[in-house]
């Protein structure tokens, strides 16, 4: 149910727009994501309902509230598919070329991977949520093995600086400047733990885009839209 909200949001806006609309309600709403009708129904009419008065001109308003509501009339229950899991291995780390690659970042057909490195998967569902499962193709990540590996494949990182890893930031930023194919953001640079791993990127002679809280998903989106073919 919850993409056919999303799809019900970019019908009547532009897609940056509904992106940004859906990943703020969703994290209004809470650390988790809307599951059960009950959930759906409180979430479309308290948080969901919220950002989309906030934004929307008042001349569209009512009528994107009344199609939301019809979502809730019409829509099955929801599934049951609402994790992206965070695994834990233990493993040899991966060992890393001397030199970084400075070719173009390469376009890409389909979703776009993206990792997300955080302590829970709240981000990462938001954002696989906002975005949609054709769009990007989200890992969450909280182990120093997994994101050395996700990184052989990710087209762009994501940082989250609200929510902290659990992986040193000296070991994190070591693993950022020998990764040659994905583009690095800090989500919450704005936040201690942002600050810390944009010195510490910074340190090594890599830059890092970052983002503060506040600015929303729009920068993220532009990043994704841009490596698509």
């Amino acid at each position: 149910m919850l993409e056919k909200l999303r799809e019900t949001l970019e019908d009547a806006l532009p897609r940056t727009e509904a992106a940004a609309i859906l990943f703020a309600a969703l994290a209004r709403w809470g650390p988790r994501i809307p599951g059960d009708d009950t959930e759906i129904a409180g979430f479309v009419r308290g948080a969901l309902h919220d950002e989309v008065s906030a934004r929307v001109p008042s001349r569209s308003l009512s009528p994107l509230l009344r199609a939301l509501e019809d979502v809730l009339a019409t829509a099955g229950a929801p599934t049951a598919d609402h994790e992206i899991p965070i695994d834990v291995e233990v493993e040899e780390p991966p060992r890393w070329r001397e030199e970084v690659s400075t070719k173009a970042m390469r376009s890409i057909e389909g979703p776009v991977p993206v990792l997300v490195v955080a302590a829970t998967t709240a981000f990462a569902l938001r954002l696989r949520l906002a975005l949609g499962e054709a769009m990007v193709d989200v890992e969450a990540r909280n182990d120093l093995p997994g994101v050395e590996r996700a990184l052989k494949s990710s087209a762009l990182t994501v940082i989250d600086g609200r929510d902290p890893s659990v992986i040193p930031i000296d070991r994190l930023a070591d693993a950022l400047v020998h990764a040659t194919t994905t583009h690095v953001v800090v989500w919450g640079s704005d936040t201690a733990h942002g600050r810390k791993v944009v010195e510490a990127t910074d340190a090594r002679g890599m830059t890092v885009s970052g983002i503060a809280s506040s600015e929303g998903i729009g920068p993220i989106f532009d990043l994704v839209t841009s490596r698509r073919s």
